[in-house]
């Protein structure tokens, strides 16, 4: 295999010693700084590591994230951990091998070329063991570093394959999640919040409160008010009193509610051109027959099943903070600007919690545990949220609109295409700046939440792999009315809906079949191929108007650099009720090398199903007075009961790089979903989610049409 370009964290961390520790006993240690989420990562790292030092999988251990002892390798994030992190450990696994093989070369005379590494020792050619690993661990130089030309695994059978490391402990309960961690003497913290997210605190009874059994402390600093007991149910005891005893100023809301999306369009924006090329505007003011279309999607939550949690200690000097935080670096460095400590007087270590894929109130719950704890030194504070907690005060993901024009010429191929979106931005996690952080805000010193401004997750895959010869793509970002961060797939999930779905309007505008259609504007062999596997299993049946089976098929490659997928979805649709079911669907994917293949398929079907759920359900209201959802009966998400069949295709690469796909299978998920119902029905749905009543209320309209239009024979 050969070596794709080393990655800078290297650069940062040249020493083997910081990726990989090896024992006196032989097991390998493997120190990363990406942390599990659910996602498998650490499986897969480790089935990386052992491939190329060549020992037993068994005999690899992943150390906690720490950033007393991990890299500093940011945040977990962007799919992103296989090419970055996998990249620098397999060539620090390669380094100690060859070390491994040197010193043992060294020690018998032997030529380097006649010792190989397997099963955890040194052997040599031809089946006589020489050392063990272990027994070599105390020769390999403290000072080793990775080296980047290091030979890498050419074996055929690629990583050693198995299940994930980390499920059988959670499957019997061992596994200890972030809101199970119980320290001697831990307390219990809740936080006072407003009633409106820039309200300011005016006056605080808090009488009531501190006569509650078991309270240790009201703490005020500024707007932010914590209670601390030594039980939860005391916290919220104390929290309901406060409530009653506190008075707040409350800002005007800037508009009545109403339409969501005529409210983003009245926002002041700063556009960006993010590619241009040709005349587009040109041929789409002289062209006939262009076509137009306008997508849109809503503010949607992360809605772990879990409320966020973090716990706290403020001892000698020193601030450890235990979280689920897909960033410890960046959230320890924003800690130390909120708290005004030096970042080396801050311990961030990560415990696994409820996944999210993003950017959800892990971070902030870890601000509140440690505003808190250096209130009450030498105490550890647990803070968790409520239910109602993290769906209203967590950042969501932001509404879109995308506009959309482009015109066919008589050969049936694109000559003009012009994409613009209408978005926030699509981060503001933690980053040692300041300003990233909810309790921040309500501070005395007064750090309110900063809009990042244009960033280029607004128009991540805005631009296709198709080749067309005169587009242009613009994004217009504005400051909206709820705080917002990274969501899964960032805003590559409303603009592949977006794309993919004026890749079929145009397809059948040309009387022309909408895989034919994609594959005749593709030159990327590897897109082609996806394309051309996905409909193959669900024996796609060419046709130019809606056939009635509902099929819908979709191709995005995430990010323009990850994964290549290509879905075909179907759905059933009630013709009466306008219910709409997905039934199946279709992934095929090329990740390059696959290093755990059961781990790509778990995150191809779980990002297959939480797009599904984003599609079809998912949605904020629009309230300017503040997000009006509390529970799971005001945010609707995918049950069992709306599982569908399905089946991954994967297409093994090993001549190429690994390439991320965690959020491969979420981009292009919505358009399939809603190119399938218009083969079911003939109805072209532009609006996330796809509910029940817009169909129902677009099938009413059709028919009306048609009954308008019908004209009785004489």
């Amino acid at each position: 295999m050969s070596n794709p370009a080393a990655p800078k964290i290297l650069e940062a961390y040249p020493a083997v010693a910081s990726w990989l520790n090896l024992n006196d006993d032989g097991v390998v240690t493997v120190k990363t700084g990406k942390v599990e989420i659910g996602q498998g990562i650490w499986s897969a790292l480790a089935r990386m590591v052992a491939t190329e030092l060549g020992t037993c999988l068994s005999e690899v251990k992943v150390a906690p994230v720490d950033t007393s002892t991990s890299p500093d390798e940011g945040v977990t994030a962007g799919s992103g951990s296989i090419e970055q992190s996998g990249a620098a450990l397999r060539l620090a696994a390669a380094t100690l091998r060859e070390s491994l093989v040197t010193i043992a070369a060294t020690k018998t005379a032997l030529p380097q070329s006649t010792i190989e590494s397997r099963n955890g020792a040194l052997y040599q050619l031809g089946g006589t063991q020489l050392f063990t690993f272990g027994e070599l661990a105390s020769c390999v130089p403290e000072d080793l570093e990775v080296n980047t030309k290091a030979i890498l695994s050419v074996s055929p059978e690629g990583e050693q394959q198995g299940g994930r490391l980390d499920l059988p402990a959670k499957v019997t309960g061992a596994t200890q999640y972030i809101q199970d961690l119980d320290f001697p003497g831990m307390v219990h913290g809740r936080i006072l919040r407003p009633p409106h997210e820039k309200a300011n605190l005016q006056d605080l009874n808090d009488g009531l409160a501190l006569s509650v059994p078991g309270l240790i402390a009201v703490i005020r600093d500024g707007s932010f008010v914590g209670v601390v007991a030594e039980r939860e149910e005391q916290t919220l005891q104390a929290l309901s009193s406060l409530e009653t005893g506190a008075k707040w100023e409350i800002p005007r809301c800037r508009a009545a509610p109403g339409n969501l999306y005529e409210y983003l369009r009245n926002l002041p924006r700063e556009s960006v051109l993010v590619t241009e090329v040709g005349k587009p505007a040109t041929i789409l003011t002289e062209e006939k027959g262009v076509i137009n279309a306008t997508y849109l999607k809503p503010y949607q939550a992360h809605a772990s099943v879990a409320p966020s949690c973090a716990i706290a200690l403020s001892e000698d000097n020193l601030l450890t903070v235990w979280t689920h935080s897909q960033g410890i670096y960046p959230l320890r460095r924003e800690l130390a600007t909120m708290l005004s400590l030096d970042a080396t007087n801050v311990r961030v270590v990560h415990i696994e919690g409820a996944g999210c894929y993003g950017h959800n109130g892990a971070d902030d719950v870890a601000a509140d545990a440690a505003l808190l704890a250096v209130k009450l030194p030498g105490q550890p504070v647990r803070v968790r949220w409520s239910l109602e907690e993290e769906l209203r005060w967590a950042p969501y993901g932001s509404a879109m609109i995308t506009d959309m024009k482009g015109v066919v010429d008589l050969e049936g191929k694109v000559s003009a295409w012009d994409f613009r979106v209408l978005t926030d931005t699509h981060s503001s996690r933690p980053n040692g700046g300041g300003g990233r952080l909810l309790s921040g805000r309500y501070l005395e010193t007064n750090q309110p939440l900063v809009w990042p401004g244009p960033m280029q997750g607004g128009y991540r895959n805005a631009r296709t792999l198709y080749q067309f010869p005169h587009q242009r793509i613009r994004a217009e970002f504005f400051d909206g009315p709820y705080r917002v961060s990274a969501l899964r797939t960032l805003g590559a999930f409303s603009n592949t809906f977006a794309n993919e779905s004026f890749m079929d309007e145009l397809a059948y505008s040309a009387q022309t079949d909408p895989l034919f259609f994609r594959l005749n504007h593709l030159e990327d062999s590897r897109a082609i191929a996806v394309l051309e596997a996905a409909a193959e299993a669900v024996g796609w049946s060419p046709h130019i108007t809606p056939s009635g089976r509902g099929f819908g098929i979709a191709l995005a490659r995430y990010s323009g650099d990850k994964a290549y997928v290509a879905q075909v979805a179907e759905v059933e649709v009630n013709a009466n009720s306008g219910h709409i079911r997905v039934v199946r669907v279709v992934t095929a994917c090329d990740a390059g090398r696959i290093v755990d293949q059961n781990g790509a398929r778990n995150q191809l079907e779980g990002g297959t199903l939480q797009g599904i759920s984003r599609t079809l359900f998912e949605q904020v209201p629009f309230d300017p007075a503040g997000p009006p959802i509390r529970s799971w009966d005001d945010y609707r998400v995918l049950t069992f009961n709306d599982l569908p069949q399905l089946e991954s295709i994967l297409i093994d690469r090993p001549e190429f790089s690994s390439l991320g796909l965690g959020e491969a299978s979420t981009t292009p998920i919505a358009a399939a979903v809603a190119n399938a119902i218009f083969d079911a029905t003939g109805v072209r749905l532009r609006e996330l989610p796809l509910t029940q009543e817009h169909l129902r209320l677009k099938l009413i309209t059709n028919s009306k049409k048609m009954l308008e239009s019908y004209e009785p024979r004489s």
